[in-house]
């Protein structure tokens, strides 16, 4: 018998095994789904945990996010205590960063979640069990397993065409055998699907379009159904909150305006190494429920000016987070005036920064809370962006700054002058040469919650430097995790 569940006890943790589906402990439409899994040990809880990538190779940093945008902090104010022992850090791919990142709130149901290990074969067994088990179901975590288009089929419908786990709200199937057919099946099958963990997701809307008349049945049938099962009917609209869309060069161009027509409910859309010509994207903005956009740049056809500004025109007042990478050229002036109320606003592998009318104004970049431009010492930054970026911005929280040249001792303490950022809690600095350690000490002594402080491979912050903020550091007993990192040779 499974004991009572408890916020945060150690069953939180555990990960479940397939075989465990089958035991007594499980039993079809029982009140007890699952916990869900995270292999985490300690005292640190998963929705705590502070997750500090390590440095990035020149290789991922073109596109990667620093992914304390969504971070929670741990304990109280920045200086009440030194830590006994470093924060935990992770490391993560520059691509699987800039998506999690940004995407809205997971919804927690620690009564109704089941997560699966990674399995080396094949097997589609966990799904069939979910499915045939699991009836009230919410969450599913299937990621990096070896589930087929065959599971899909098994997850949603029993042998006899009825379907199963009509709760289901939340589905992954990241780095497994599912393709864009059993993808499709999972949308129609399953009414209340709101995340689902699928980069292709263009292409599988695309079957959906066409699924009436013989195009369903022979997806069916490829997938070994039976036709004497229910058919699956389309349905005018999907529940689907998310929409990625990862290197779909064949169906990209399609791929917003399906989004549109099927996903009037979309709050979150991802599209990266999608090739996208600017029109592409005007069927966007109907989205009324949009407030999270990541758009990465596949070409040249994808241009700023033509493409991006006019959606951002129509629909920038209602987002709140916006990434933006591989752009030749980006009007940070025109997005802070369409954008109002951005909180969360990143910019990668940008090759040229415009200010609008070259005029700093007061009304942009208000509500910022996480700013990182992802650059490199190649690409000038004008001085008066990364003014417009900071000076206004008075909640600021986090910011990284990676090969952004023009930072410098003087530029910090004018900006710090306008803008004191109290509410500044991490900061980090990336082959950032022109800054010294004179502006670490500088923000150490400002009324803030700083708790999170990184000086990577920065040229004039050297092992001396990084000696001296340590002890101050420890004498001072603040409540601050220094990383710092040498140049790279």
């Amino acid at each position: 018998m499974l004991p009572t569940y408890q916020p945060g006890s150690p069953w939180e943790h555990q990960v479940l095994s397939p075989g465990f589906l089958g035991g007594k402990e499980l039993s079809a439409g029982s009140e007890w789904m699952a916990i869900y899994a995270c292999p985490l040990r300690g005292p640190v809880r998963s929705h705590q945990e502070h997750f500090a990538p390590s440095p990035p190779s020149p290789a991922r940093a073109a596109v990667a996010i620093d992914a304390t945008l969504g971070c929670l902090r741990c304990g109280g104010s920045a200086r009440r205590h030194r830590p006994a022992a470093p924060t935990m850090q992770k490391s993560a791919e520059a691509g699987h960063i800039i998506r999690e990142a940004h995407q809205p709130e997971r919804p927690h149901f620690p009564r109704s979640c089941l997560h699966f290990p990674r399995q080396p074969q094949p097997t589609n067994d966990p799904d069939r069990r979910s499915g045939e088990q699991c009836v009230h179901l919410l969450e599913l975590n299937l990621t990096s397993t070896a589930i087929t288009d065959r599971g899909m089929v098994m997850l949603c419908l029993s042998p006899d065409g009825s379907a199963r786990c009509q709760a289901l709200r939340r589905l992954c199937v990241a780095d497994t055998w599912v393709t864009c057919s059993g993808a499709a099946v999972a949308l129609l099958a399953l009414p209340a699907l709101q995340h689902f963990d699928f980069d292709r997701m263009f292409e599988a809307m695309r079957i959906l379009e066409a699924w009436e008349g013989t195009a369903g049945e022979r997806v069916m049938a490829a997938l070994g159904v039976c036709s004497a099962r229910r058919p699956l009917s389309p349905r005018p609209a999907l529940a689907l909150t998310t929409v990625t869309s990862c290197g779909e060069a064949g169906s990209g161009s399609h791929g917003p305006s399906v989004t549109a027509r099927l996903c009037p409910r979309a709050a979150s859309l991802t599209v990266s190494g999608t090739p996208l010509p600017a029109e592409a994207l005007y069927p966007l903005m109907v989205l009324r429920n949009l407030t999270a956009l990541s758009l990465t740049a596949c070409g040249a056809a994808c241009d700023f000016e033509a493409g991006v500004l006019p959606l951002l025109t129509a629909l920038g007042h209602q987002l709140n987070s916006l990434i933006l990478a591989k752009f030749f050229s980006v009007d940070v002036g025109a997005i802070g005036m369409a954008c109002p109320h951005l909180v969360n606003f990143a910019l990668s592998d940008v090759t040229a920064f415009e200010l609008m009318n070259q005029k700093i104004s007061a009304e942009s970049f208000q509500e910022l809370q996480a700013l990182e431009i992802w650059s490199d010492a190649d690409f000038i930054i004008p001085t008066n962006v990364l003014q417009q970026l900071l000076l206004f911005s008075k909640n600021i929280r986090n910011i990284l700054l990676k090969g952004v040249g023009i930072v410098t001792d003087e530029m910090f303490s004018e900006i710090l002058k306008v803008n004191p950022m109290r509410q500044l809690s991490h900061l980090t600095l990336d082959n950032c040469h022109c800054v010294t350690h004179a502006t670490v000490h500088r923000i150490l002594d400002a009324d803030n919650e700083l708790c999170m402080l990184r000086i990577w491979s920065c040229y004039r912050i050297n092992k001396e430097a990084n000696d001296i903020i340590s002890q101050r550091i420890a004498n001072e007993n603040m409540d601050i995790y220094l990383d710092w990192f040498p140049v790279d040779d």
